[in-house]
């Protein structure tokens, strides 16, 4: 997809785009998540170590997190969004919960105290794409 030079951005239709992101993920929307992405877009998981496709990225989010006893909370922090053009990079801090988080020999648990976010945005029309995204975890020491 190439940008859009007519598209008009703002930092809201950013936040909104990003607290939309974190809702279609905590309510297990598998579809509404999946049309926020740009099919290329290249995606770095909290505890990833090499990057995904986003489409791969889905699958392994479905089999980990969408499943029915599978329980998500997640809390967002202030979002900070830098307009480019047609694009925008919003990065925020979160803190997540998976309760029976699948796609292991066993069940577990996950808990995201200091997770860090790093999404590139881009507009077509109305339409905002992820095109980039990076998930990661602060190492707290104390």
């Amino acid at each position: 997809m190439q940008p859009d030079p007519e598209a008009h951005l703002s930092m809201e239709m950013v936040r909104a785009e990003v607290r939309m992101y974190w809702g279609a993920f905590a309510s297990k929307s598998e579809q509404q998540l999946s049309s926020l992405y740009e099919p290329d877009a290249v995606v770095f998981g909290s505890f990833s170590t090499r990057r995904e496709a986003a489409p791969v990225a889905m699958v392994r989010r479905r089999r980990e997190y969408f499943s029915a006893d599978t329980a998500l909370r997640v809390n967002v922090g202030d979002i900070d969004v830098r307009l480019i053009g047609a694009a925008a990079v919003a990065t925020y801090t979160f803190t997540f919960t998976a309760t029976n988080v699948g796609g292991r020999r066993s069940k577990a648990n996950e808990v995201i105290q200091h997770g860090r976010a790093t999404q590139v945005f881009q507009i077509e029309g109305e339409r905002l794409h992820i095109v980039h995204e990076h998930l990661s975890v602060a190492a707290c020491v104390t």
